[in-house]
């Protein structure tokens, strides 16, 4: 019986670990140059996993609400692609409705607290390797070798424990097994919702936000505030007070030993110069949207007709509007009202993971990307089964 039980748990456990780090890698770009990696035939691979698994648990159902979003989807496509006569919508739409579905049929196995860690260490991970390799170069170390980037064909240093693109002299912006350092901050926020959904310690999703900052990307510091908001109750706890001063006594050291970098990295980013953040360049797609769009572009998007410039910007709000027409945007927008929705829930515990996947998918609509949507789905899935309390009960919070 003892042995039965110890199969079962040491199977679970490889087809979670094997799917976790399956859904880790396909967002891992650098990874994919290194080892020579074909991301469509990885992201198949990925898709016919899950499904394999479903198989093997004897588990292929859905429920009603997880099949109705992925018709919903199939929908949008099938209209889209009707209206631009173009087969890029509904590609896009089913795509994203098979991973959708893929992930649904393992929610047992993957919307677990064993999954959650097996994120929350690989964001920690990769959070440590990218540190290690901001000190290495800090300290004058060359990379160790280059891996081309294959989407971008521009080639990624490896600095001891992390990829880059971003050098400036002896500092860089570290990007882990990334391909650029804002992909990582992504990555290991939405590790710290993750840990929010599941009922993880408090201070390991500050850890994870905190952490993330060496990536020099805004969203760390808007994540803290944004976690800091939420949570002022246990922030301002008596007990916690010392972790909040040995916090900001590590920061200021850090602002001391590195200010140039961190003030042209960082700082001056915030400048506000007529009327707009100086570093955000998601308004400046913004106002290049605008200038752009038509209502051709509207109801078919660039793709289909053939417009492949970027006036649309890579990655803000209105990208997928641009690029794939209304009917493909439908579900995005959507999910943001969605998320939005969710997260003024008060007294949820998912306010924060809510929230903040919102404003990082306004930054970073990826989810009809190879890389991105298997990682999306399954945060979202998780979070709706442990808003409807359909997974395992959340751990005690300290």
């Amino acid at each position: 019986m003892r042995r039965t039980i110890k199969l079962h748990l040491t199977k679970n456990l490889f087809v979670a670990t094997s799917i976790i780090i399956s859904i880790a890698i396909t967002t891992m770009h650098a990874a994919h140059g290194y080892f020579g990696i074909p991301v469509k035939g990885f992201f198949i691979a990925c898709i016919t996993l899950l499904i394999c698994t479903a198989f093997f648990y004897n588990n292929i159902k859905i429920l009603p609400k997880y099949f109705y979003m992925s018709l919903l989807l199939i929908l949008c496509g099938v209209v889209g692609s009707a209206v631009s006569q173009s087969s890029f919508q509904l590609i896009q739409c089913v795509t994203l409705a098979a991973v959708f579905i893929s992930v649904a049929i393992n929610k047992r196995i993957i919307c677990t607290n064993l999954c959650a860690k097996i994120i929350i260490n690989l964001a920690l991970v990769c959070l440590l390797c990218a540190l290690v390799g901001y000190v290495y170069a800090f300290s004058g170390g060359e990379p160790l070798f280059s891996v081309l980037n294959e989407e971008t064909a521009l080639e990624l240093p490896f600095y001891l424990t992390t990829f880059t693109n971003s050098v400036y002299g002896n500092t860089i912006r570290p990007a882990a097994f990334f391909d650029e350092p804002g992909a990582l901050a992504m990555f290991s926020i939405m590790a710290a919702g993750v840990n929010e959904i599941y009922g993880g310690k408090k201070w390991m999703t500050i850890l994870l936000i905190f952490l993330s900052s060496i990536t020099f990307s805004l969203m760390a510091p808007i994540a803290l505030l944004v976690f800091i908001i939420i949570n002022h109750k246990f922030i301002l706890k008596i007990e916690n007070i010392k972790y909040i001063f040995i916090t900001i006594i590590i920061s200021i050291i850090t602002y001391l030993i590195n200010k140039d970098a961190i003030d042209f990295l960082l700082v001056d980013r915030l400048k506000i110069v007529d009327g707009a953040i100086s570093g955000d360049n998601r308004m400046t797609q913004v106002y290049t949207f605008f200038s752009n769009i038509n209502s051709q572009i509207f109801v078919n998007g660039s793709h289909a007709l053939g417009l492949e410039n970027g006036g649309g910007g890579v990655a803000n709000p209105f990208t997928i509007l641009y690029d794939s027409g209304f009917f493909v945007w439908i579900p995005y927008a959507l999910l943001i009202f969605w998320l939005i929705y969710l997260s003024t829930k008060k007294g949820s515990n998912h306010q924060f993971p809510s929230l903040i996947l919102a404003l990082l998918l306004l930054q970073r609509p990826y989810i009809y990307s190879l890389y991105w949507s298997l990682f999306i789905a399954y945060y979202i899935i998780f979070l709706i089964e442990r808003n409807s309390l359909c997974c395992p009960g959340v751990n005690s919070r300290k």
